[in-house]
């Protein structure tokens, strides 16, 4: 190796190309070197920057929304574990919060707000807004309003079941019975997410939550857990279900408020304070998962919640339950569908497993009604009831035979929900149903309800109303009705005994009274029925009062009645009680100089005195009056005295006319 090293160094022509050969080596590597430098940036990452702040924001689903409608609000953004409050904003920049959600660790909130009926006052657009009172943070959105649906029109022709004749022989058995519970809750094994909030109106952040399998609860006068007060307290329950295609029927028992919405629909409402009772609502159901929400409070008394449902498909017409008791206790025996409730079973029973004598039934169905008058007819042995939307219309719940009874109600158009209960004791057993359209009697107050508050186009009910005393507190004064903004007027026609009445009027919120259409009392304006308005009147005969009444929000309320406080006025009479026709001048009689006396005579002709002096006819010029033929004998005087005729005082006629009668 060091030979042939030595032998290039020594050789000038390879000394020279070796150093060619090293100088390409060197340039090729300069360019290797410069293509590296060149290329690395674009492998090489770059610092991270530091992430921009999230906005908090919220959105809404639909379009546009009504009054009172369910909207479901969702948030993105916000600080994990917060309590955000969602509400409405009026126009003079208040903010009213309607509910509240608890933050997630993703940063997003789910909420359903339930828009008030009176949002946006005529506003195309409500704002909506969330707002965190810990952070600050707030967002909004403007939800246009939807314009209020136009009511369908009334119905041409009504749907009357018509009384057909008892049957004679005993009812043919039924088919077998499948059982179907009424007082237990038939809902699919799952568990409901319960909310429960220490005050009545689901606000600010719950004090209790956990899971429920079933809503079922009778707490009576004590609370839900430790960390709930007793009476005022209020809880949501949600989960979701999966239903059959078909009709349902949603049952809630309750004391006090409940509501139900399925798919944020409201399709059961009775919130407001009240016993224990029971209301239902039916419902088209697609199939499919859907999304339940209860809400409850509770205010005072006893506590009770129990919420179900059940397929009606198989009950196209009447429900038929039977008990093998008198008293509707515990499971039905029997479950079947009845085409007419017309049955006389005499001395039989309704089915194999039901007795003769001791047993008890109950039918329910909805069915659509025209906004009329109807009267409801029942003949019975022994015991019947029957509900109109839960109304008691009839009642002869005891021992009897066969007899009749009758009812008129009047309804709002729409389906109603109807009910009838049936026991039998001993003897024969007869149940019959029906019901007819009547034209309308008024004995008392003719009452018309309107579903706005200025009593304007068709009343919505009309009916007979005994006494103008209703304390609705939040309800409404009849299904299908609204709870708040509705107006109504009461006539009637009464007759008063001569005398001074005071007519008295108590209402939340405004009222009107007339007489024989003259307005006495205009108290046309918000109130809470803490004052009781008076007009005092001269009343007498026959007359036409007429009450008119709105009702703004919160509690409706009116009361009207009058008093008699005292006597017609009696005139006073004058100082001479028989009247004489007035005259210009009053003509006096002119005394007699000198009176002629009277010569004696052996038989003189008496002359009969005078007892009341003949008046004198005026005349425009005193006219004296000449002597009369035969005097009237004077007894002799010393000084003849002349004696002026009496003036009488004219006294005028309207003197004696009783004041008028406002």
């Amino acid at each position: 190796m060091k030979d042939a090293i030595s032998k290039i160094g020594q050789d000038p022509q390879s000394r020279a190309t070796l150093i060619a050969i090293l100088g390409i080596g060197l340039m090729l590597m300069a360019l290797c070197l410069f293509g590296i430098s060149i290329l690395t940036p674009r492998f090489v990452p770059r610092p991270t920057a530091a992430p921009a702040p999230v906005t908090p924001t919220i959105r809404i689903a639909i379009d546009t929304a009504m009054p009172g409608q369910p909207v479901t609000v969702t948030g993105e953004g916000w600080k994990p574990g917060d309590t955000v409050f969602v509400g409405v904003e009026g126009p003079d920049g208040k903010r009213s919060p309607l509910t509240s959600a608890v933050v997630g660790v993703d940063g997003r909130f789910v909420t359903i707000v339930v828009l008030p009926a009176d949002v946006g006052a005529g506003q195309p657009r409500v704002p909506v807004v969330a707002w965190s009172s810990a952070t600050g943070s707030e967002a909004r959105i403007l939800l246009p309003l939807a314009a209020t649906p136009t009511p369908l029109p009334t119905p041409t022709h009504t749907a009357t079941p018509v009384a057909s004749p008892l049957p004679t022989a005993t009812a043919t058995p039924p088919p077998t019975p499948t059982p179907s519970p009424t007082r237990r809750p038939t809902v699919p094994l799952a568990v409901w997410r319960g909310e429960y909030f220490a005050n009545m109106v689901l606000i600010g952040y719950p004090a209790l939550v956990r899971n429920d399998p079933e809503i079922n609860f009778v707490w009576g006068p004590g609370a839900p857990a430790p960390e709930l007060p007793a009476d005022n307290f209020s809880v949501r329950w949600t989960r979701a279900a999966t239903f059959e295609e078909g009709l349902y029927r949603f049952h809630a028992v309750v004391d006090d408020g409940v509501r139900i919405y399925v798919d944020n629909g409201l399709v059961l409402e009775s919130w407001q304070d009240g016993g224990q009772r029971e209301v239902t609502a039916d419902r088209k159901m697609t199939v499919g998962s859907h999304a339940l929400r209860v809400e409850y409070y509770e205010h005072g008394g006893d506590a009770v919640i129990r919420v179900w449902w059940e397929k009606l498909t198989a009950y196209p017409d009447w429900k038929g339950e039977y008990w093998s008791n008198r008293t509707l206790s515990g499971r039905p025996m029997l479950v079947r569908n009845d085409e007419n409730i017309s049955f006389n079973w005499g001395a039989g029973s309704p089915a194999a497993n039901i007795p003769a004598d001791g047993f008890s039934a109950r039918w329910t169905r909805t069915y659509p009604l025209e906004g009329a008058t109807y009267r409801f007819h029942v003949i019975v042995d022994d015991g019947a009831r029957l509900w109109v939307d839960d109304q008691l219309i009839i009642d002869s719940w005891h021992d009897g035979s066969a007899r009749e009874i009758t009812a008129d109600h009047a309804v709002v158009q729409g389906t109603h929900s109807l009910r009838v209960e049936y026991y039998e004791n001993t003897g024969e057993a007869r149940i019959q149903v029906w019901w007819e359209k009547v034209t309308p009697s008024f004995p008392h107050w003719k009452g018309e309800y309107w579903s706005n508050p200025n009593l304007s186009g068709n009343p919505a009910l009309v009916r007979n109303d005994g006494t103008l005393d209703f304390d609705w507190g939040d309800g409404s004064p009849a299904w299908g009705l609204p709870a708040d903004n509705f107006s109504a007027r009461w006539t009637r026609t009464v007759t008063f005994d001569p005398g001074r009445y005071r007519l008295f009027a108590q209402a939340d919120d405004g009222v009107r009274v007339y007489v024989d259409d003259t307005k006495v009392l205009d108290e046309w304006h918000p109130s809470d029925a803490s004052r009781v308005y008076t007009v005092d009147l001269l009343l007498t005969g026959a007359r036409r009062l007429t009450v008119e009444y709105y009702e703004g929000t919160g509690r409706a309320r009116i009361k009207f009645w009058w008093q008699r406080i005292g006597d017609w006025p009696t005139p006073t009479p004058t100082a001479t009680p028989t009247p004489v026709p007035p005259t210009a001048t009053p003509t006096p009689v002119p005394p007699t100089a000198t009176p002629t006396p009277v010569p004696p005579t052996a038989t003189p002709t008496p002359v009969p005195p005078t007892a009341t002096p003949t008046p004198v006819p005026p005349t425009a010029t005193p006219t004296p009056v000449p002597p009369t033929a035969t005097p009237t004998p004077v007894p002799p005087t010393d000084t003849p005295t002349s004696t002026p005729a009496p003036t009488l005082t004219p006294t005028p006629a309207d003197t004696l006319t009783p004041t008028p009668t406002p």
